[in-house]
């Protein structure tokens, strides 16, 4: 909503307040998938992340890096993240980089992270498991024993060990690969609590849509992506004809029929020279 990013454009870097939003990601239009969420972001070097629940709930983050799969976490410190108030509509909560650690986003096939708890020489996010995974691994391994308890053998320990788990450290936001659930846990990389409030215990919550918007100095769209090519081929991602024939898929009214010629013919031209 238009609400929310006006209450967000305080809380961005100076450099990128008054900047315009460029979708380009939804759930909705694009698919659900991390990898159909990764080749439509991966270009874009400032992100903002918008998740709508089942309940209403809209939350999400602003992340200062460009997204990439990583075994590791990443990002800058001007990252944070934001969740709108259920009493205000017009009004948004913003969580800040809090230097405790450097867990700010993550991005592997299986699950994409923003925040984590316990110190940098922590456990690896491998290794981790949002709260509501944790749960439903605890009543899987239940279920899955009912005869152990006759025999003597008490789990209560090992219940008592997850319920712990969950409740001392979470993700800021972990949503799964198909996009379709997520959780949210107090995060000491940005002091935040839960930003679900009707799942602050870090059980899951099934996403209605997602959005990831780019931020650009551009005033259109046509400009927007003339100037993200450009830094394709400058990263050497993109080759010059390669940038053309894109443009014109994504924006036929860049060029008209008779400009892409001439512009082919004339750097094979130079090329053959």
């Amino acid at each position: 909503k238009e609400e929310i990013m006006e209450e967000l454009q305080d809380a961005l870097p100076f450099c990128k307040r008054g900047e315009s939003f460029w979708l380009q990601y939804s759930l909705v239009r694009d698919g659900a998938s991390l990898d159909s969420m990764l080749s439509k972001v991966q270009d874009s070097a400032t992100t903002i992340l918008a998740v709508e629940t089942l309940e209403g709930e809209v939350f999400g983050a602003y992340l200062g890096m460009p997204w990439k799969v990583s075994q590791d976490y990443y990002g800058s410190g001007q990252s944070f993240l934001w969740r709108r108030s259920l009493e205000d509509e017009e009004e948004v909560e913003v969580f800040k980089f809090s230097y405790f650690n450097h867990n700010i986003q993550l991005l592997t096939h299986d699950r994409l992270i923003v925040g984590g708890s316990g110190g940098d020489e922590g456990g690896g996010p491998e290794t981790a498991q949002p709260p509501c995974l944790l749960s439903a691994e605890t009543n899987s391994t239940l279920s899955s024993c009912d005869n152990t308890a006759s025999a003597g053998l008490d789990l209560s320990s090992r219940s008592k060990d997850h319920t712990s788990k969950a409740t001392e450290w979470g993700f800021g936001l972990w949503l799964d690969h198909d996009l379709l659930r997520g959780s949210s846990s107090p995060c000491s990389t940005f002091q935040s609590p839960s930003l679900s409030q009707f799942h602050a215990d870090g059980s899951c919550f099934e996403i209605r849509n997602i959005e990831v918007w780019a931020l650009t100095p551009c005033i259109s769209v046509e400009q927007a992506l003339r100037n993200q090519q450009q830094r394709r081929i400058l990263s050497g991602t993109l080759l010059p004809q390669q940038a053309v024939a894109e443009a014109l898929k994504q924006a036929p009214s860049l060029f008209g029929t008779r400009d892409l010629q001439v512009a082919t013919k004339n750097d094979n031209t130079s090329n053959s020279t």
